[in-house]
C-alpha cells in the first residue's frame, strides 16, 4: 500500500480551454493552467486533458519554473469524478523530471476556472513474497531467485 508525505500546495487558474470531438461521440477537453506552488516549485504551467468518454480518465503535462532558477517537468495520468455542481475531484499520479513520483490531489472548479490542491510524495512499500505459489504459476521459487 503506498503512503506519502505532503510536499506542496498549488493554486492554478485556467487560461484557455478547447473542446474537440473524440472517439464514439465523446468530447476531449484540454484545459491550460497557470499558477503558483509552494515548496520551491514556483510557477506552474500545465495542461489537463480529459476524454469525457473514458470514465473520467485524464492526462496531465506540466512545467515548473522553480524558485532556484531550474525548470522541472512532470506528466502522468489520473481520474476525475464529480464533487459538486461544476466541480470535479482530480487525482493524478505524476512522474517528475527529478525522479520523484507525486500524487496530485485537487479540485477542478469549472465555475471559477481554478484547480487547487495538494501534492504528496508517493512512496511504495517493498512487495512481500506470497506465502505460497500463485495459482497456476510454475517454478515460483526459480522465478524469485532470478
Amino acid at each position: 500500500m503506498p503512503r506519502g508525505r505532503h510536499c506542496a500546495d498549488f493554486a492554478l487558474e485556467c487560461t484557455a480551454t478547447t473542446c474537440t470531438a473524440g472517439p464514439a461521440g465523446s468530447k476531449i477537453l484540454s484545459l491550460n493552467f497557470w499558477g503558483a506552488a509552494t515548496a520551491g516549485l514556483g510557477k506552474l504551467l500545465c495542461t489537463v486533458t480529459i476524454d469525457t468518454g473514458r470514465d473520467g480518465r485524464l492526462e496531465f503535462c506540466g512545467v515548473s519554473l522553480e524558485e532556484n532558477g531550474e525548470m522541472g517537468n512532470a506528466s502522468g495520468s489520473g481520474f476525475c469524478r464529480t464533487a459538486g455542481k461544476h466541480r470535479w475531484a482530480v487525482q493524478v499520479l505524476l512522474y517528475c523530471s527529478n525522479g520523484e513520483v507525486v500524487l496530485m490531489d485537487g479540485i477542478l472548479d469549472l465555475a471559477s476556472n481554478t484547480l487547487n490542491g495538494n501534492a504528496y510524495e508517493w512512496i511504495v512499500e517493498e512487495p512481500r513474497r506470497p506465502l505460497s505459489s500463485p495459482k497456476g504459476y510454475r517454478d515460483w521459487g526459480q522465478h524469485q531467485a532470478a
